[in-house]
C-alpha cells in the first residue's frame, strides 16, 4: 500500500537558475519562466492523484500516457524527465528541477502500478 502523499519541492538547480535569472533581468525572466514551466511541476502528489503548482488537480484514473524524454546537447545525454498527460493537462517530472524526483517517481511508480524511469 502506498503512504498517504507527498509533499514536492522545487530542486535546488531550480530556484538557483530562477535567481539568477531573475538578478539578470530584474525579475522579469524568472516570473516568464516560473509561470510556463514551473506551473506543470507536481505540488503534491497523494493515492488519489496529483496536484500541480498551478492548482490543478488530476486523478490517476486520468493519466493517458507516460513519455520519457531525453534533452541531449552534441549528442550527448545530459538531462531526462518524464511527462504525464492527464488528457489535456501535462504534468512535468524533472530531476534537476524537482526535489527528490526519485522518490517522486517511486511513489508515482508505486501508485499507479506502472514501472516509471526518466528518459
Amino acid at each position: 500500500m502506498a503512504p498517504q502523499g507527498m509533499h514536492v519541492g522545487l530542486g535546488g538547480l531550480y530556484v538557483f537558475r530562477l535567481i539568477v535569472l531573475g538578478l539578470v533581468s530584474c525579475g522579469l525572466i524568472s516570473l516568464l519562466d516560473y509561470m510556463i514551466r514551473a506551473r506543470r511541476f507536481p505540488k503534491l502528489v497523494d493515492p488519489e492523484g496529483m496536484t500541480l503548482r498551478s492548482g490543478v488537480r488530476v486523478s490517476w484514473r486520468e493519466l493517458t500516457q507516460v513519455t520519457r524524454v531525453r534533452y541531449t546537447r552534441y549528442g550527448f545525454r545530459v538531462a531526462g524527465a518524464l511527462e504525464l498527460s492527464f488528457g489535456r493537462t501535462t504534468a512535468l517530472i524533472r530531476p534537476m528541477y524537482v526535489a527528490n524526483a526519485d522518490g517522486v517517481i517511486a511513489y508515482i511508480s508505486q501508485v499507479t502500478g506502472r514501472s516509471l524511469s526518466t528518459g
